[in-house]
């Protein structure tokens, strides 16, 4: 599994998630909070085993879900919603090793890295 993260001066943050050759992206208006959200995330799953973030839009929701399985294998869901009578909508499924995740996602988050340190000050400042 392969992350890209990029951020438009805007604001926006656009992840896009390949595996084999088929990628999904996705979206957040506020990009800062949902590099946070996505690092607290990633934190979790180490500590606790699991973790989740939300990525917001004007039009619905992501929700990514990771989840520490046997053999050190990591479950990855992205779900999306527009509304509550069509409730979540898996995008993305898959499966890859703990330690490979964990290392993309630090990998992808260094990559947009002046960024993600203003983001982490902005939504711990609030």
């Amino acid at each position: 599994m392969e992350l890209l993260l990029e951020m438009e001066i805007t604001g926006r943050l656009h992840g896009h998630f390949t595996q084999r050759d088929q990628t999904t992206s996705i979206s957040a208006y506020d990009g800062h909070a949902a590099l946070a959200s996505l690092s607290k995330a990633t934190d979790d799953l180490l500590q606790y085993g699991r973790g989740e973030c939300f990525w917001e839009m004007a039009t619905g929701c992501y929700r990514l879900l990771f989840r520490h399985a046997e053999d050190d294998t990591v479950r990855i869901a992205v779900l999306w919603a527009n509304g509550i009578v069509t409730g979540w909508e898996h995008i993305l499924w898959s499966e890859c090793p703990a330690a490979e995740w964990t290392m993309t996602v630090r990998s992808a988050l260094e990559a947009v890295g002046g960024d993600f340190a203003s983001g982490l000050r902005d939504a711990t400042s609030g």
